[in-house]
């Protein structure tokens, strides 16, 4: 799974029976592949709101350290963007002027992790590797849920999880995975990505990483919400501007 862009993060109950073959809608698999596959900063212009969350703490929930960071986003469209930083909060404290500076720069955005945390998603060319439960309606939503197929247990990028979509225009609401072998130092590693649909376009709304990381006796459980708000693709960004 590809993460979102720039904010690279450390990165379903059900009865049915896990069975072969996926019951995805061709519409929510082509549409699934098209956002995961979407790098805003290359692929999209206009402008949206970000808010970073996030939580590390012990396993008794000891030495917790906690941030919050909030911004405003612009793409331009030829892979540069601007970033207006308003707030910043690590443990309580503002350093939002702090680290305005660096923040807004285009070098700090165009910093990149490597992608030791990118698992098999499981549609398109990954497909096969999966096995799926019959699908599930709760309400006017349809879930199914996936894990590994048979000889593909092992897989360093293998997972298990649920997808989501509604059962009337089939617009994927939300995607769940679980690294079956999280990479190290990780002993846990979880995503959700919840999608919004803006003028016929899906877009990631929100992101959410959960995980336990071991070093040596040192254990830390983190957990990471990156939300984005007021999206506006190019030209309903230049309307509102007029």
């Amino acid at each position: 799974m590809r993460n979102v862009g720039w904010f690279l993060v450390l990165a379903m109950a059900s009865s049915s029976a896990i069975a072969t073959g996926s019951g995805l809608p061709p519409e929510v698999t082509d549409r699934l592949e098209n956002v995961i596959a979407f790098d805003e900063e290359n692929d999209f212009v206009g402008a949206y709101r970000v808010t970073i969350s996030s939580v590390v703490q012990k396993p008794n929930g000891k030495s917790r350290e906690e941030s919050l960071i909030e911004a405003d986003v612009i793409h331009r469209g030829d892979g540069g963007a601007r970033r207006s930083l308003l707030k910043y909060i690590e443990d309580g404290a503002d350093v939002t002027e702090k680290n305005r500076t660096k923040f807004e720069s285009e070098e700090e955005g165009r910093e990149k992790d490597g992608d030791d945390t990118d698992l098999a998603d499981p549609f398109g060319d990954a497909a096969d590797r999966y096995r799926f439960s019959a699908v599930n309606s709760r309400d006017s939503t349809e879930v199914i849920r996936f894990e590994p197929a048979r000889g593909h247990e092992e897989d360093d990028d293998i997972a298990r999880g649920a997808i989501a979509w509604d059962a009337k225009s089939l617009v994927p609401r939300w995607l769940e995975m679980e690294a079956v072998h999280p990479p190290k130092p990780l002993k846990e590693l979880r995503f959700r990505m919840e999608f919004v649909e803006i003028d016929d376009d899906l877009y990631v709304s929100q992101l959410v990483t959960d995980g336990l990381a071991k070093i040596l006796l040192l254990k830390r459980e983190f957990h990471v919400e990156i939300r984005f708000d007021d999206i506006h693709p190019a030209a309903k960004h230049a309307e509102s501007a007029d």
